[in-house]
């Protein structure tokens, strides 16, 4: 007989089609890069604004069930859904971390997390971001690179 690799109760974190998330439908990671690549590319030839936004959730509370833990990330797809258009782009790209990429100057990029602070009632679970905007010239993994440098705020 052949031995278990994984445990019983083991759920695969995040999982995608390589389009859309299996658990909140927003964009795939592989789908958000692509997208990304091409806006960056757009914003060049366009000279147009273009902000890039990462949300991490953490658990507060102590002894939360998984079931609590993908709730609070279906209500934050949820959220970020409501508050972007239907041309904008937000991924899960790990289990508890988003991206989302507007077409936005930096004065709307804060209106945006201001919306979104509003709208986030889960006491349970803390929202840290961090953002970025886009600079001419700038490659794909300059910007990332930046976006992980810059210091992440509470809401």
């Amino acid at each position: 007989m052949r031995e278990k690799i994984a445990p019983e109760f083991y759920i695969e974190p995040i999982s995608h089609d390589g389009v859309h998330d299996s658990l909140t439908y927003l964009a795939a990671p592989s789908f958000f890069y692509e997208i990304l690549y091409r806006e960056i590319a757009r914003a060049n030839r366009d000279h147009s604004p273009l902000m890039l936004f990462r949300f991490t959730l953490q658990c507060r509370a102590i002894g939360l069930v998984q079931s609590e833990f993908e709730l609070s990330i279906i209500n934050f797809a949820k959220i970020i859904s409501c508050l972007t258009r239907d041309s904008d782009v937000t991924a899960r790209v790990g289990r508890f971390e988003f991206f989302t990429l507007l077409p936005v100057e930096l004065i709307q990029g804060e209106g945006f997390i201001e919306r979104l602070i509003k709208k986030w009632g889960d006491q349970d679970f803390l929202i840290t971001h961090s953002f970025t905007q886009y600079r001419a010239k700038e490659s794909l993994l300059d910007l990332l690179n930046r976006l992980d440098s810059t210091e992440s705020t509470s809401l």
